[in-house]
């Protein structure tokens, strides 16, 4: 079974709404997938960062706008 992800990691405290993860396995820097109550579907954007707890704390600060956006 194929996936679309590479590399994917839950971010803690988050309660399986919130991942990390590399497109690829030559991918350098690490997106985020968030689940959003009221979305539909899944919200995917890069987080720019090269380094796995970095862009763990940037895709955390993007969840938590885009939750605020939301309500």
């Amino acid at each position: 079974m194929s996936t679309k992800y590479y590399d994917i990691t839950e971010v803690e405290g988050f309660e399986g709404k919130l991942f990390v993860y590399r497109r690829t396995a030559d991918a350098e820097v690490w997106a985020y997938r968030a689940n959003i109550d009221g979305v539909r579907g899944y919200i995917r954007r890069t987080t720019h960062k090269k380094d796995l707890t970095l862009a763990k704390a940037e895709a955390k600060k993007q969840f938590i706008e885009l939750v605020g956006r939301q309500k």
